[in-house]
């Protein structure tokens, strides 16, 4: 209310009071003051994916031309910037917060002071969480921030936009820190020997990575640990169905060797 702003951008502070919140890890969703908002009519189709194109790209002076050829590939010259200008019209209309977006010299920007976007609390969070670790320790609060990212992931980014060509660097850029992330959570856990919370990290990344193979040997390898040998079985099981079903492949040799440990005859 009184358009004061932080120094640096509090995106891990869960009870900010943003003025917008925007969600595209697993599901689009929008949140206005703490409520979520519904937009609705064929109208608000094209704002909103000007807004989903933006994060896409990063959300910080963006290119006009790269959004123009994102969101009007056919269009050209007067057309496209028409069609782009009345598009952000529209979408500053939708949301109704001033200075939220700003076009200056050509670039495009979601002011971060008064949107948060799971994509970048995300990606800090990672950050925070990983870039210690590449320098051979664990940082304070490792864990902790690491469960709170993978919280936050929910599955692919805008995932209901299927596989728009603007969107897939960013989406497999999440998805590979995710991936890291699982393998340096999951590998904390099991030298401490926290074999169940291993098993949880695991299987709750395998709702949003089915074909990670990795992830199901870490999981067999931890029931062993455990002495549950019955339990390790079946997930090779079912890790043999999806391979077979989706890929039309068997696991590969390494985690095939585990049956071997098991005594159990492929």
């Amino acid at each position: 209310r009184r358009r004061l702003f932080p120094q640096k951008v509090p995106v891990l502070l869960r009870h900010w009071p943003w003025a917008l919140k925007v969600r595209c890890l697993g599901r689009f969703a929008v949140e206005q003051e703490g409520r979520p908002v519904a937009f609705k009519g064929p109208a608000r189709g094209k704002p909103l994916m000007l807004l989903k194109t933006l994060i896409a790209f990063g959300g910080r002076e963006v290119p006009l031309a790269r959004v123009v050829d994102a969101l009007w590939p056919d269009a050209h010259g007067d057309a496209a910037e028409r069609s782009l200008k009345f598009t952000l019209h529209s979408l500053r209309q939708m949301l109704g917060i001033a200075d939220l977006l700003t076009l200056r010299e050509g670039m495009l920007s979601l002011d971060e002071r008064l949107c948060w976007t799971d994509v970048r609390a995300f990606k800090r969070l990672v950050e925070e969480a990983l870039d210690p670790c590449r320098q051979g320790h664990r940082p304070d609060g490792f864990t902790e921030r690491a469960e709170q990212a993978m919280a936050l992931y929910q599955g692919d980014f805008l995932a209901q936009e299927g596989n728009r060509p603007w969107l897939l660097p960013m989406r497999e850029r999440l998805s590979s820190r995710f991936v890291r992330l699982v393998g340096a959570l999951g590998s904390h856990y099991e030298a401490a020997g926290e074999w169940d919370r291993a098993v949880d990290c695991y299987c709750t990344a395998l709702e949003t990575h089915p074909l990670q193979e990795a992830f199901y040997g870490h999981i067999m390898l931890c029931y062993l640990k455990l002495g549950r040998r019955a339990d390790a079985l079946v997930v090779y099981h079912r890790c043999e169905a999806l391979f077979h079903a989706v890929l039309g492949v068997d696991p590969s040799p390494e985690t095939q060797s585990l049956l071997t440990e098991m005594g159990v005859k492929k």
